[in-house]
């Protein structure tokens, strides 16, 4: 298949190669490197912990839209504010 033969085919096709050939070679067991391993590890810590970081917020965001619902709209100033003090009145989970 020539750049050409790809730059043909639609988006979703585009994709699905990307997919088969990703999947391809996970397939092959490509090995990483130490550093790539080390590098991986941090990326996925940093993304554990901004995801537990942001777990206050659910239920702050889930008022914010039975508020909305029942036409009740909070002014985004005041939702910021909330969210403002409620990050900085405790510790971080990432620290």
């Amino acid at each position: 298949m020539t750049p050409k033969d790809i730059a043909a085919l639609t988006l979703q096709e585009r994709f699905d190669l990307l997919t088969d050939l990703w999947d391809s070679l996970a397939a092959e067991g490509v090995m990483l490197t130490p550093v790539q391993e080390a590098e991986l590890a941090q990326r996925a810590a940093a993304l554990s912990c901004a995801h537990d970081a942001l777990e206050w917020t659910k239920p702050l965001l889930a008022e914010a839209i039975a508020e909305i619902e029942r036409g009740e709209g909070v002014p985004l100033s005041k939702l910021e504010a909330q969210l403002d003090a409620e990050m900085y009145s405790g510790p971080s989970p990432c620290r």
